[in-house]
C-alpha cells in the first residue's frame, strides 16, 4: 500500500500535467479553483464521515442496551416461570404434556 507522500506526489504530477497543457493565463485560475473544490470536497467527505461515525456509535450504544434487556428478561423468566408453578398439587392443574410426562417418569410395573 502506498504511503502518504508517494500519493500526494502522484497527485501533484498529474496537476502539473493538467496545469502545463493549459494557456499560461488560465494557470493560476484553475489552480485556485482547483484548490478550492478539492477543500470544498474534502470538508464534505469529512462531514459525511463524522456522521456515519456517530451513527454507528448510535447504533452500537443502541444494540448494548437492547442486549442487556433481552439478558435480563430472559434471565428473569424462568425464575418468574417457577414462583408461577403451583407447588405439590398432584395431577390437577398440569396441562396435558406436563400430565404425559409425570407418567413417563413413574416406574413401570
Amino acid at each position: 500500500m502506498p504511503d502518504q507522500t508517494d500519493q500526494a506526489g502522484e497527485t501533484d504530477a498529474r496537476i502539473l500535467a493538467v496545469v502545463e497543457k493549459l494557456n499560461p493565463g488560465f494557470g493560476a485560475v484553475l489552480i485556485e479553483q482547483l484548490v478550492r473544490r478539492i477543500d470544498n470536497t474534502i470538508d464534505e467527505f469529512n462531514r459525511e464521515f463524522e456522521e456515519l461515525v456517530n451513527r454507528l456509535a448510535e447504533n452500537y450504544a443502541t444494540q448494548e442496551e437492547l442486549t442487556v434487556r433481552i439478558r435480563k428478561r430472559d434471565d428473569a423468566a424462568p425464575e418468574e416461570e417457577a414462583a408461577q408453578l403451583p407447588e405439590d398439587e398432584g395431577e390437577e392443574g398440569l396441562t396435558a404434556w406436563e400430565k404425559r410426562l409425570v407418567k413417563l417418569e413413574e416406574p413401570s410395573d
